[in-house]
Formats: structure tokens, C-alpha cells, sequence
């Protein structure tokens, strides 16, 4: 059975992947014009593809990991700063849950910590 970690990871995954499909598939049919309009919607996929490409060396893991230490420290503020007003309260959500996950043990090393506005979206996620 997996993990509250592990299912958070596949959710932050699914999401991901789902808006990658999309953007490769609009691209696919847009003329040059509305390729050029798309510009903001590809920083936003490829900072997707950044928050979610280590993913894969912990999500078979159960427990948490120095990986998920660090996406936590890193990836949590890279992406909630390259995405802005562009993230969604759902990953919020997530992200948040992902945090509050990490075992006592492993508390000492986070450097990130959620402020009040964060939580606020994430707040908005979960209802």
C-alpha cells in the first residue's frame, strides 16, 4: 500500500503531466500567431518539468528521504516563486501536505517553511 508521500508525489505527477499533454497538444495544431501568444503557458510547462523531474528518485520510497528534504527546501519556493499568482490553490494543497508529511526527525533540515499566504491557497485546495 503506498504512502501518504508516495500518493502525494503521483497526484503532483498526474497534474504535471496532464498540463504537459495539454500544452504539447495545443502547440501541436497552433499556427506560428497563437505559438507566439503561448509563451507565458511554455514557462509555465517547463517550470513544471523542473518542479517534478527528481521526483523520481524517492517516490518508490515509502519514507521520506534527503530527496524529499530537498524538494521541499528547493523545489517548494523555486516553483511557487516562478509560478506566482499562476499556482494553483490544488498543488498548494499538496505541497502544504507534502511539508506537514516530513517526520519529526527530519524537521531539523527543512529551511523552507510555508508563510500565511501560502497557506491560505492551500487553504482554498482543500475545501
Amino acid at each position: 500500500m503506498a504512502t501518504r508521500k508516495q500518493v502525494i508525489y503521483c497526484r503532483l505527477l498526474y497534474n504535471g503531466l496532464l498540463y504537459l499533454r495539454m500544452l504539447c497538444g495545443c502547440a501541436d495544431r497552433a499556427t506560428a500567431e497563437e505559438l507566439a501568444g503561448f509563451q507565458r503557458e511554455f514557462e509555465i510547462g517547463s517550470e513544471q518539468a523542473n518542479f517534478l523531474h527528481n521526483v523520481h528518485l524517492s517516490i518508490l520510497e515509502p519514507e521520506y528521504l534527503d530527496n524529499d528534504i530537498t524538494f521541499v527546501n528547493f523545489a517548494f519556493p523555486c516553483h511557487i516563486e516562478r509560478l506566482g499568482d499562476r499556482l494553483d490553490s490544488d498543488t498548494a494543497a499538496l505541497m502544504l501536505e507534502f511539508y506537514e508529511g516530513v517526520p519529526e526527525a527530519l524537521r531539523p533540515r527543512l529551511s523552507w517553511h510555508p508563510g500565511e499566504a501560502f497557506r491560505l491557497l492551500a487553504a482554498q485546495g482543500r475545501a
